[in-house]
């Protein structure tokens, strides 16, 4: 998914959307206490605060503003992630092949985004 605010990617094993650069917040809202996020490889990582980020997506035809909800703001991952658990329950439906990912509307009529992969991500 190309994105104004850097390159992210999506991840089916995470559970919130997350990123590590605070400035891209449109809004910013501290947890009561820091959540512990424990990566794939095993490292655990905090998270001190959720929030929205706007963000440019491309749907193979344009790109447009959305806003990607319930950011998780963790200081210390080295990328930004899509969480594909997050997406399907708002009610999105994936589909992707070895070189592309899509995601459509619930009606499976709109393409909202695609992404491309990038070697083995």
């Amino acid at each position: 998914m190309s994105i104004l605010t850097g390159n992210w990617y999506q991840d089916s094993g995470a559970t919130q959307h997350m990123t590590s650069n605070k400035s891209w917040f449109v809004n910013l809202r501290q947890l009561k206490q820091p959540v512990t996020v424990i990566m794939g490889d095993s490292n655990q990582l905090k998270a001190s605060a959720f929030g929205d980020i706007e963000l440019e997506e491309y749907n193979g035809n344009n790109w447009r503003l959305v806003i990607l909800e319930d950011v998780l703001y963790a200081p210390d991952l080295n990328f930004n992630l899509i969480s594909l658990s997050q997406v399907m329950d708002r009610g999105h439906i994936e589909t992707c092949n070895k070189s592309v990912s899509i995601i459509k509307s619930s009606d499976n009529q709109t393409v909202l985004t695609m992404a491309q992969r990038e070697g083995n991500l």
